[in-house]
C-alpha cells in the first residue's frame, strides 16, 4: 500500500492540519529598529503540517507558481516539515499584500527609543528577514466545503509577532493576525512614509475559505516581527515563539 493510499484511508474523524513554527529571537541590546551593531536570529525553525482524513497539504517551493496542476499528487501528505533558518531574523514592516511578491522593509536606528532613520530603509529579504510559505490545500471530495485556518502563538511572545494568511482570491487583502487586544499600528513604506493603520485580527478568529477543494487552493502564510509595533523595543527583545496553524474542514 502506498503512503498516499494509507493517508486517504485514515479513520480520523476531523480534518485538521497544523503547522508549527518555532522562532527564537536571541536576546541582546535591540530596539524596534535595530542599531547597526545588534541583530536577532531565528533558529530552530520547525514547521510541521499534519492533516487527518480527507484534507491534504503540499508545499510549493516555486515563488511564482499559481497553477495547482504543477504540484504532483505524490507531494500531498499528512505531514510536511520545514527546518532551519540560519540568517538574521530582524524586525521588518509590511502588510503581506501580493503573496510572495509582498514588499517588506527593514531599517536600523541610532536612536535609543527605537524609532527609525528614513535614510536607511532597505528592502527586507524574502525567506530570511521574514518567513513566507506557499501551501496547497486539497480535499478528497468534489463537494463544496469550508476550511477554517486558525493560527495560535505560544511561548515567550512579546506582542510584536505577526502572522498573515491570504489566498489567490484575497492576495491583496490578507488577514493579519496579532495578540488579542493589540492596538493599531502603521506599517512602513520604502519611502519612509506610513501605510494606513492596521489593527490585527485576534488569532482565535481565524479565516475561513469556502469552495471545492478537489482542485487545490493556494494559501500564503507569513510570519514576521513587526518593527512598527510599539511592543517591538529593547526591553521586549529575546522573544521566542511557536506558531501553530490549524486547517480544519468544517
Amino acid at each position: 500500500m502506498s503512503k498516499h493510499t494509507a493517508i486517504r484511508r485514515s479513520t480520523l474523524v476531523s480534518s485538521i492540519a497544523m503547522l508549527l513554527v518555532a522562532v527564537m529571537a536571541l536576546s541582546g541590546a535591540t530596539y524596534a529598529w535595530f542599531s547597526s551593531s545588534n541583530s536577532a536570529n531565528a533558529t530552530g525553525l520547525v514547521m510541521t503540517a499534519t492533516s487527518a482524513s480527507g484534507l491534504y497539504i503540499a508545499e510549493d517551493l516555486d515563488k511564482s507558481n499559481t497553477d495547482p496542476s504543477q504540484i504532483a499528487a505524490s507531494l500531498y501528505s499528512s505531514t510536511i516539515t520545514w527546518s532551519t533558518i540560519a540568517n538574521p531574523f530582524v524586525p521588518v514592516s509590511g502588510t503581506a499584500t501580493g503573496g510572495t511578491g509582498a514588499t517588506f522593509v527593514k531599517t536600523i536606528t541610532d536612536k535609543n527609543d527605537g524609532t527609525y532613520n528614513n535614510a536607511t530603509i532597505d528592502a527586507a529579504t524574502y525567506g530570511t528577514d521574514y518567513i513566507v510559505k506557499k501551501v496547497w490545500v486539497k480535499a478528497d471530495t468534489t463537494d463544496s466545503i469550508s476550511v477554517k485556518i486558525v493560527p495560535t502563538v505560544t511561548g515567550n511572545v512579546k506582542g510584536y509577532e505577526r502572522v498573515a494568511i491570504s489566498t489567490q482570491e484575497t492576495i491583496n487583502t490578507p488577514t493579519i493576525f496579532g495578540a488579542e487586544g493589540e492596538a493599531g499600528y502603521f506599517p512602513l513604506l520604502s519611502n519612509g512614509q506610513s501605510e494606513s493603520s492596521v489593527t490585527p485580527t485576534k488569532y482565535s478568529d481565524g479565516v475561513t475559505i469556502t469552495g471545492t477543494f478537489d482542485t487545490a487552493k493556494l494559501v500564503y502564510i507569513f510570519v514576521w516581527f513587526e518593527g512598527q509595533d510599539t511592543d517591538c523595543k529593547n526591553l521586549n527583545s529575546g522573544a521566542d515563539m511557536e506558531v501553530s496553524i490549524n486547517f480544519t474542514k468544517i
